[in-house]
């Protein structure tokens, strides 16, 4: 993880990779979370309540088995610092202003 701050904005980058060759287990949980991550990222639009992307993304764990692996929170906003709402999470009701990617 990188945390990075430019003109007073902050950017957070996280990425996931394997020394050495990954095993199958390593595989099918990396896809698994590629799976839950691209079914939250499908509700993000404006209007729509924080909680229940984490939830869609709870849905998913929970129907394959997962949900007690999961760490904390799906997400969270960034911008002058670099943990800040909206806060995807269990009870957040927060509701999305704008839409992923309209910034592209």
């Amino acid at each position: 993880m990188a945390y990075y701050r430019i003109n007073g904005y902050s950017a957070e980058c996280e990425r996931t990779f394997f020394l050495g060759q990954p095993t199958k287990d390593d595989v099918e949980m990396f896809q698994h979370m590629q799976n839950a991550r691209n079914r939250a990222l499908s509700m993000v639009r404006a209007g729509v309540r924080a909680a229940d992307i984490d939830e869609e993304a709870r849905a998913y764990f929970d129907q394959h088995g997962l949900l007690n692996r999961l760490l904390h929170r799906t997400g969270h906003g960034v911008g002058l610092r670099n943990h800040e709402g909206p806060y995807i999470a269990e009870g957040s009701n927060e509701i999305l202003e704008g839409k992923y990617g309209d910034y592209d």
